[in-house]
């Protein structure tokens, strides 16, 4: 498996039983299509912390982390070498890396 520059794939950083806990969790999300300049995408977001302004390029306020996942950003953040961070900190980066690579296929699931 070839990896893009600057992602790390940890085999084992979740358990079976806290893969199926943080799917449990990211199921109760409400997604919706990623807009940009009011055309909407086929990718569907859920943003914590901040989240785009319809029509901007700006971020405005959006609901913190969900608590269930707390556990998991400071275990990103742990494996990055540093503390979480608010909102668009580096724990949420490492997040959105992992999640951008099983989106591609790039890294499997544990099955």
């Amino acid at each position: 498996m070839t990896l893009p520059e600057g992602l790390t794939y940890m085999p084992g950083f979740l358990t079976d039983a806290e893969e199926c806990a943080v799917l449990a969790v990211l199921a109760t999300f409400e997604l919706h299509p990623y807009v940009l300049r009011d055309t909407p995408s086929w990718r569907l977001v859920r943003s914590f912390g901040l989240a785009q302004v319809a029509d901007a390029y700006d971020a405005g306020p959006a609901a913190p982390i969900p608590a269930e996942l707390e556990w998991l950003r400071e275990r990103c953040a742990a494996l990055m070498g540093c503390e979480p961070r608010g909102a668009g900190g580096s724990a949420r980066d490492a997040l959105t890396r992992i999640s951008a690579q099983e989106d591609r296929g790039d890294v499997q699931a544990n099955s």
